[in-house]
């Protein structure tokens, strides 16, 4: 993880923030990812195939949020994923007040 750490801090020094999705799709059926499974190796390639964007980050310690940007058309939540640079966290939180201004999402979905 290491050559990820070093790499991440060299994008940095020219971008300030990543956006990326949070996950591949908006939601795994019920007990597709069981990790109680007696399969681990599916289970575990499951967990990448859904939410393989945030490996990187939970790796390398830098901070990331998920901010419910979009909703689908029966109102769930789609997050989009902010990233940025070590020590950054200000930076991320002013950035979502500044979208939540923008465009407020609800408190829930309309389910």
């Amino acid at each position: 993880m290491f050559d990820a750490e070093i790499a991440m801090r060299e994008f940095h020094k020219a971008y300030d923030i990543i956006l990326s999705p949070v996950l591949t799709k908006t939601t795994a059926e019920i007990g597709w990812l069981n990790m109680n499974s007696d399969n681990m190796k599916e289970y575990t390639e499951r967990f990448r195939q859904y939410s393989g964007f945030t490996a990187l980050y939970n790796g390398t310690g830098q901070p990331s949020m998920s901010v419910p940007l979009h909703h689908t058309d029966s109102g769930l939540p789609v997050g989009i994923m902010f990233s940025g640079a070590w020590g950054s966290d200000l930076t991320l939180l002013r950035l979502a007040q500044q979208l939540e201004e923008a465009q407020p999402w609800p408190l829930y979905s309309k389910l």
